[in-house]
């Protein structure tokens, strides 16, 4: 055997032990808990979930949570990120002002939120009504519960991705850029 295809037998071989992790603590536990989620009625709770009829409704909110969180958040922590990064080393503040809603507990942040949105006293209804806009009921109209709860989830998940990107911005060197 050459020195070329042993190393690459070798490089094969490494494999194994990231298949077999894979296979014990990711496929195997999916598939058991598919087996084990309806034992009386084997899988015809997952036919009757897709004759669901308001599956469509589901997967929409879903996608616009997910991508809608996920896209927004990167994009706003990277402006901010860019903009902390342009700033002089010793003015911190703007940094900590973008990392406050990291700090703030889920259960505060829920009540925070929901005083926002309050349909009555709510600043989020304070500002539409000065820009001629009608007031909403944010969390109790259906039509718009999950863009609200998008909303938070976005201001939620900015911090993490302001500081991850920020932090790969300075670790380029100022040559670099």
């Amino acid at each position: 055997m050459s020195g070329a295809s042993y190393s690459k037998l070798t490089g094969r071989l490494l494999y194994i032990p990231a298949l077999v992790y894979l296979a014990a603590f990711g496929v195997f536990p999916l598939l058991l808990s598919i087996y084990y989620s309806s034992p009386s009625s084997g899988l015809s709770s997952y036919v009757a979930l897709f004759e669901f009829p308001q599956l469509p409704i589901v997967i929409r909110n879903t996608l616009i949570f997910s991508f809608g969180t996920a896209g927004f958040a990167t994009l706003l922590g990277l402006l901010l990120a860019v903009f902390a990064d342009s700033l002089p080393r010793g003015s911190r503040l703007a940094s900590i002002l973008v990392y406050l809603p990291f700090t703030v507990p889920f259960t505060a942040s829920a009540l925070i939120w929901t005083t926002i949105y309050d349909p009555i006293y709510g600043p989020a209804n304070y500002f539409a009504s000065m820009m001629g806009l009608p007031r909403l009921n944010w969390l109790g109209q259906p039509s718009l519960q999950i863009y609200s709860t998008t909303i938070v989830s976005i201001w939620s998940s900015v911090p993490l991705a302001f500081l991850l990107i920020l932090a790969g911005l300075r670790s380029v060197p100022k040559s670099v850029r």
